[in-house]
């Protein structure tokens, strides 16, 4: 015990002379999580990301603007109305495994993240509703079932963004750059993304049910089992993208430009394609059934095996274009163009061997080139060969001069 008191006592007294020795650092007692967290000077000896384990801390309403918390363990924790502006989240882990009977896990409703790093943080299924996400940092960020209500995306920079799941529906994103962002089974139903720039982004079963894409760009994104049904895509980009199974039932593509498209098997029936570019598209097995395709460009186009009952094709260009009616079991061609309208359409050079042509109307259409062989009926009306005959196995041979 004597011994002890004087230990102590020259510690005293080292220490009123300011001297320090090192064995004294490991005696100091560490502050806690919460008093780091509400520290203004954070010292990084305090290892707040590898000491520090906030699950299901209640911190609604907290200052923490400018804090450090990347890295740091954040599972179902309470961050509702929190100031967040400037914080550092880098990394920092916001999921959980089991959501319960809640819709979301962590909860930053209305928290104020604007200038925040968020950059590569795991906010799956976390609530954002109303929450301040402007200027902030969400590179690589996953925001997979993310609630988004009420949050500006307009000033946000999403580009490479997980936003699988989340629900968009209704909500006006305008000219947004989603550029590169996986949309995976994303509901976008009725939403305005009209100039939104969807380029390379992934929309996988998506739903853009009653969505405005006019004027949107989505080159190179990935679209299959997307649901664009009744969807405004007017002058809409999808050069060279793949649209194979998608639904299109209804939608307006109306000066869309799918020069290049993949559109194998899509269902394409009453879409409004009037003006459109479907150059070298691929539209084999495509459904086209009363699609309105009025001055559709549609030249070198694979179009074999595609139905076309009741289309109209009046004015449309098919110049080396590939109408092949495959034969199915029923010994019946599977292109049907009967009854549609092929007024002044150009045929030039395009391969109708096999097709029903029954009523079709072609009056002053351009046939110079056009191989008819083996068609069921010869076209009625007045057929423009340039004077050139038609011959036995109605091939007009002849050529635009």
């Amino acid at each position: 015990m004597r011994t002890l008191t004087l230990v102590m006592f020259g510690v005293l007294i080292l220490g009123t002379l300011g001297i320090s020795l090192p064995f004294l650092e490991k005696i100091q007692r560490l502050p806690s999580c919460n008093e780091i967290l509400f520290m203004e000077n954070l010292d990084e000896q305090y290892n707040i990301g590898d000491r520090c384990d906030f699950t299901f801390a209640k911190l609604s309403g907290a200052k923490l603007s400018g804090v450090d918390l990347s890295g740091v363990a954040l599972s179902h924790v309470d961050l509702s109305g929190a100031d967040l502006s400037g914080a550092n989240l880098a990394g920092a882990d916001f999921s959980c495994k089991n959501i319960g009977f809640s819709r979301f896990c962590s909860d930053l409703s209305g928290a104020n993240l604007a200038g925040a790093d968020l950059s590569g943080v795991n906010l799956y299924a976390a609530n954002l509703t109303g929450a301040n996400l402007a200027g902030a940092d969400l590179s690589d960020a996953n925001l997979a079932g993310v609630g988004l209500t009420d949050v500006d995306l307009s000033l946000v920079d999403l580009s490479g963004v997980n936003l699988s799941l989340v629900d968009l529906s209704g909500r006006d994103l305008a000219g947004v750059d989603l550029s590169g962002v996986n949309l995976y089974a994303a509901n976008l139903a009725g939403a305005d993304l009209s100039r939104a720039d969807f380029s390379d982004a992934n929309l996988f079963a998506a739903n853009f049910d009653g969505a405005n894409l006019s004027g949107a760009n989505l080159s190179g994104a990935k679209l299959s089992d997307a649901n664009f049904d009744g969807a405004d895509l007017t002058f809409v980009n999808l050069a060279g993208t793949d649209l194979s199974g998608i639904i299109l039932s209804d939608a307006n593509l109306s000066s869309a430009n799918l020069s290049g498209a993949y559109l194998f098997k899509a269902r394409l029936s009453q879409v409004d394609l009037s003006g459109a570019n479907l150059s070298a598209a691929n539209l084999t097995g495509a459904n086209l059934a009363g699609a309105d395709l009025t001055s559709a460009n549609l030249s070198g186009a694979d179009l074999s095996g595609i139905v076309l009952s009741d289309a109209n094709l009046s004015g449309a260009n098919l110049a080396g274009a590939d109408l092949f009616g495959y034969q199915v079991y029923s010994k019946v061609p599977v292109t049907d163009v009967r009854e549609q309208d092929l007024d002044k359409a150009i045929l030039y050079g395009a391969k109708l061997s096999g097709e029903y042509l029954i009523y079709s109307k072609v009056i002053v259409s351009y046939l110079s080139g056009t191989i008819l062989t083996g068609a069921t009926n010869q076209p009625t009306g007045n057929i423009d060969c340039e004077g050139e005959p038609i011959d036995a196995a109605f091939t007009c041979t002849g050529k635009i001069g």
